[in-house]
């Protein structure tokens, strides 16, 4: 039982670690503020990365069905704050 606990609580501290770790990274680097409107046409913001690459500014949906993607591809007009 005891290796059982020791590893447990092994894996419990690297899941822990990199927890930490994706916080830290979503904090560093350039993080911007998209403003898009929902169906209602309430405002809605998203902290998101940008990347700028050849004289463009590139966001990264994780998904397709993320909130401000499908918000943004129903209405395109969405305010970016750097």
């Amino acid at each position: 039982m005891k290796p059982l606990l020791k590893w447990g609580s092994v894996i419990i501290a690297l899941f822990a670690m990199v927890i930490v770790l994706q916080i830290m990274a979503s904090e560093s680097g350039e993080v911007v503020v998209i403003t898009t409107r929902d169906a209602a046409g309430d405002a809605r913001d998203t902290r998101l990365w940008v990347l700028d690459h050849q004289g463009s500014a590139w966001l990264r949906s994780g998904s397709p069905h993320s909130g401000w993607y499908q918000r943004t591809l129903a209405n395109p007009q969405i305010g970016v704050q750097r």
